[in-house]
């Protein structure tokens, strides 16, 4: 269960990051 759980967790910090990566893109572009 812990390995699922460090998985979960894991998957939503990458989203996060490239969700945020993508904003600053679009910042920079406009």
């Amino acid at each position: 269960m812990a390995i699922i759980t460090m998985t979960m967790t894991t998957m939503k910090i990458v989203v996060i990051i490239i969700l945020v990566m993508k904003y600053m893109v679009i910042l920079i572009m406009s």
